[in-house]
């Protein structure tokens, strides 16, 4: 599935999509929205193109209910995925809006920039 990422005030302040999660200090510096709200807030001229991160993909994880290491927990749990301090969202987010549209071309840039996104959280 594709999914829009934003993490704009202005849009957020006009409820284009809702929040990723929440923090203790804000309800969430990155929301998520269709492709339709993201369409529709640049052609009203709310934002522009690169206000959204575009991503498209999946990851699949067993998901036995009744069992604590099914899901996403579990993929926690065995050291798969990694939660990130929230205080370093903004930085975060600042690097990957650097990358480009996926092609051979760009593919090591990006996973550079990516390594780079990661790197910020320490």
């Amino acid at each position: 599935p594709t999914i829009f990422l934003h993490a704009k005030s202005k849009l957020k302040e006009q409820s284009i999509g809702e929040p990723v999660g929440t923090s203790e200090n804000d309800s969430s510096k990155i929301w998520i929205c269709s492709e339709e709200e993201a369409t529709k807030a640049i052609a009203e001229g709310h934002a522009s193109h690169r206000d959204f991160m575009c991503i498209e993909g999946f990851s699949i994880w067993n998901k036995d209910a009744g069992q604590i290491e099914g899901g996403i927990l579990g993929e926690i749990i065995e050291g798969k995925f990694e939660l990130v301090d929230p205080s370093f969202t903004e930085e975060m987010w600042v690097t990957l809006q650097a990358q480009a549209s996926l092609s051979l071309d760009t593919l090591d840039r990006n996973c550079r920039l990516a390594s780079d996104a990661w790197g910020v959280a320490g």
